[in-house]
């Protein structure tokens, strides 16, 4: 006869535990992202990077293949490495000619070119030599701080003030990893040690750039990494992207529906229903920015910002809304003009979070994907605390990660409140045939797939996107686009989809 009372106690001790468990990880690994982001190292740009803790590609082993001299300078070959430019460890030497030569990454193998400006393919070209490319571009001196464009000077330089390194910037790291280069969109310029200052007055370091003469001219192109899928991944890519391309198509119709449907029927307008409408409002708003942005339409990147985290901001008011109502006994409803009061309070907050960050992003002087109030010229990786990428980790991405593991936290929750319900639910419906039990159970399994899509998919969609190309594997990567693209239509049929609905709508078309 203890038995059943015995097993409950256990279990509320099990959930618990749960909940406790997985709210210290969500605690500790925000923890250690926030300590992350307030990290500051200072960069050095590789010209400056000797020694053996800077040990990279653009250091050469020298071997030992050198001479010594009285005044502590190396000579291997026809270079000589002064004292700075060079160390010695375990009997080899290292030296870095970027100390003192102007270094440029070429971005096809020796001897090949690039075929035109619209055809970055690297073809074979001409008698072009197999060890060194005599680069005809203007080389300019640094600026330092607070200077401008206007104080550029040109260095006088001869071919021998140039050291070329092939360019392995992406296949180092591995066969799958190919290059993408691009044709800068802004002007830049060639400083004495390597690096590129933009128009923007950014500098970019030796390897995110590369050089090749193109029709007899040296032109500067951007490079980036990309990860190659195997064979077979490759058509499973394709599908996914088209019927992610198809599926967010129809989702969009899929919302629209939804949301007219909403507007439309006056029983679903209580006080979730009203959460439910403003969060199909936000996820309209933030498709129609993707849908403008797409087609390179004049959008501010502000208005982008607001409706990435007005998402994170109503799911987090839905699953409060949620975790209110399964965490109380279930009872009948009662339509009051209280919930008003708690609409607009949701409302200050599913609107007023993102507007937030917003203000909090201009007033640190960002321009989202513009410019930030860092002194210039500077490198983009820490040229200030409020960098744009600092400002944008602070202010976008920890918001929207801490609000959606927080909603899978309330989820986890609710999983557990579920099961009183599921008993009272039954014990009802064993008492009376009722219509209203029939209507009772349809919420409870409306709200347990809306609680699965207000939190543990939005949370793996962030991750997704956030996390770095090379640490995902190829399905979890397409297998969370398909989610992004495909919300519409998980929300219509979650929302829509039941008999409830169905019964409302056939009335209402009747009427």
């Amino acid at each position: 006869m203890h038995f059943f009372p015995a097993a409950k106690v256990n279990r509320t001790i099990l959930c618990k535990g749960i909940q406790i468990l997985f709210t210290l990880i969500v605690l500790t690994y925000n923890g250690h992202y926030i300590h992350e982001v307030f990290q500051r190292h200072q960069y050095i740009p590789i010209s400056q990077q000797c020694g053996k803790n800077f040990y990279n590609y653009y250091n050469v082993n020298l071997k030992k293949n050198y001479n010594n001299f009285e005044n502590g300078s190396l000579q291997a070959g026809n270079l000589t490495y002064h004292s700075g430019a060079f160390w010695l460890q375990d009997g080899n030497a290292y030296g870095c000619p970027c100390k003192f030569k102007t270094c440029v990454v070429k971005c096809c193998p020796s001897g090949h070119s690039f075929t035109s400006k619209s055809n970055l393919t690297c073809t074979k070209y001409g008698n072009l030599s197999t060890t060194s490319v005599e680069f005809n571009i203007t080389v300019y001196y640094k600026l330092t701080e607070n200077q401008g464009l206007n104080n550029l000077k040109v260095k006088q330089t001869e071919p021998s003030d140039f050291f070329l390194f092939n360019n392995t910037e992406c296949t180092r790291n591995g066969d799958r990893f190919g290059t993408i280069y691009t044709l800068p969109p802004e002007r830049m310029f060639l400083t004495e040690d390597g690096t590129v200052l933009k128009e923007s007055l950014n500098y970019l370091d030796i390897g995110e750039y590369c050089l090749e003469i193109v029709n007899g001219q040296s032109t500067i192109f951007l490079l980036d990494c990309i990860f190659y899928y195997p064979a077979p991944k490759i058509n499973l890519e394709i599908v996914f992207v088209i019927l992610a391309t198809v599926g967010w198509h129809i989702s969009q119709i899929c919302l629209i529906v939804t949301f007219l449907i909403y507007l439309t029927l006056p029983q679903l307008q209580n006080l979730h229903g009203k959460l439910i409408i403003s969060y199909l409002i936000s996820l309209i708003m933030l498709n129609m920015c993707f849908y403008i942005f797409y087609f390179y339409l004049n959008i501010s990147l502000y208005l982008l910002y607001y409706f990435l985290l007005a998402i994170p901001s109503w799911l987090s008011v839905l699953c409060v809304n949620l975790w209110v109502v399964f965490s109380k006994p279930l009872r009948p409803r009662v339509q009051t003009s209280a919930h008003w009061w708690l609409y607009t309070l949701y409302s200050v907050l599913g609107w007023g979070i993102p507007l937030l960050f917003c203000f909090l992003i201009a007033a640190v002087g960002v321009v989202p994907g513009k410019s930030d109030s860092c002194p210039k010229p500077s490198f983009t990786i820490d040229a200030c605390f409020f960098n744009e990428m600092r400002t944008t980790q602070l202010f976008l991405h920890f918001p929207t990660m801490f609000m959606l593991q927080i909603n899978f936290l309330m989820f986890v929750s609710m999983l557990f409140h579920m099961q009183s319900h599921f008993q009272q639910t039954a014990g009802v419906s064993r008492e009376s045939l009722h219509r209203h039990n029939r209507s009772v159970r349809e919420s409870i399994s409306v709200y347990i797939k809306l609680t699965f899509i207000t939190g543990f998919d939005w949370l793996f969609i962030h991750f997704t996107f956030t996390n770095d190309i090379t640490t995902n594997n190829g399905p979890s990567e397409l297998i969370g686009i398909s989610l992004f693209c495909f919300q519409g239509f998980l929300l219509f049929f979650v929302l829509i989809c039941n008999g409830r609905v169905f019964q409302l709508l056939q009335q209402k078309w009747c009427t």
